[in-house]
């Protein structure tokens, strides 16, 4: 990908939120804020730039028609919603309503990645990671009544979870956004789902891998953009995927956004993440 600076703290304060076309009443868990974010950091982007959000049960398609609405140079970006499309918790059936069947709008869909099982009871004991693209193997299986495997810095640096083929990828015609290669955006967003579904741990082993997975397939000055960085799951997430990558010769520029405060006294709430090597 072509080298592009990050968006400063200072940079992201000037974009004028008030002109955002934007609608409150699309479900969704994007803020104002968060998507001054998003803005600052496509608009330096050039044309053929793909980004991809990671949207874990909020794939409304709500970022993807704010990218297309409010981004300076979006039609020239290919923008991939990654989600496992159910209306569990939002109305994710709706995406293609929503961006208006944009034609640089595209699926990633994860449904059948995960399997979760249950007991008699219909209580959750156990989580299956499924690589649906290599005859359903079996990449981890997670026992939900003991303690979740931590990944080692070996292992965590060189985590894939689901290698994804481009032909996966689809418009709503259902052509790829590719007839060929792996899936490998130049910029990922990262929207965590923080509402705990009763296992805390898993939840924060999941987060780490997800970003681990993100950064290692990002291609040389590619970006990834970490919202919901404020929160401590996520931060500390965060700081065990730099210490691997560092710690095994890959390196990262980082710019700290979003802070609670006017004078960046307060917390930082989300993140932008350029992989230098």
């Amino acid at each position: 990908m072509q080298n592009i600076s990050l968006p400063t703290a200072a940079d992201v304060n000037s974009v004028d939120q008030e002109a955002f076309i934007w609608d409150d009443l699309m479900d969704g868990t994007l803020t104002a804020p968060q998507a001054a974010v998003i803005k600052a950091v496509l608009d330096r982007c050039p044309a053929g730039t793909t980004v991809d959000l990671s949207e874990q049960n909020a794939g409304t398609g709500k970022t993807a028609k704010f990218i297309n609405d409010n981004v300076t140079t979006s039609q020239d970006l290919k923008i991939v919603t990654t989600d496992a499309f159910s209306d569990t918790f939002m109305t994710t059936s709706d995406f293609w309503e929503n961006v208006n069947d944009a034609s640089n709008c595209y699926k990633n869909d994860t449904m059948g990645q995960t399997v979760i099982e249950f007991d008699e009871s219909g209580s959750a004991v156990g989580i299956q990671l499924i690589d649906v693209f290599n005859d359903n193997a079996v990449i981890s299986n997670a026992d939900l009544n003991s303690a979740p495997t931590v990944l080692g810095i070996n292992d965590l640096s060189n985590y894939t979870g689901v290698v994804v083929p481009n032909s996966a990828v689809v418009d709503k015609d259902g052509v790829a956004i590719s007839d060929s290669g792996l899936y490998s955006p130049d910029v990922n967003v990262f929207a965590p789902w923080i509402i705990s579904n009763g296992f805390p741990a898993f939840e924060k082993e999941g987060v780490k891998q997800a970003m681990a997975k993100l950064f290692n397939r990002l291609p040389v000055n590619g970006i990834m953009v970490i919202l919901q960085f404020h929160i401590p799951f996520v931060n500390q997430s965060f700081w065990s995927v730099k210490d691997a990558m560092t710690l095994t010769g890959k390196s990262m520029e980082c710019s700290w956004l979003m802070n609670s405060e006017t004078d960046e006294s307060g917390y930082w709430q989300a993140a932008a993440i350029k992989r230098t090597s």
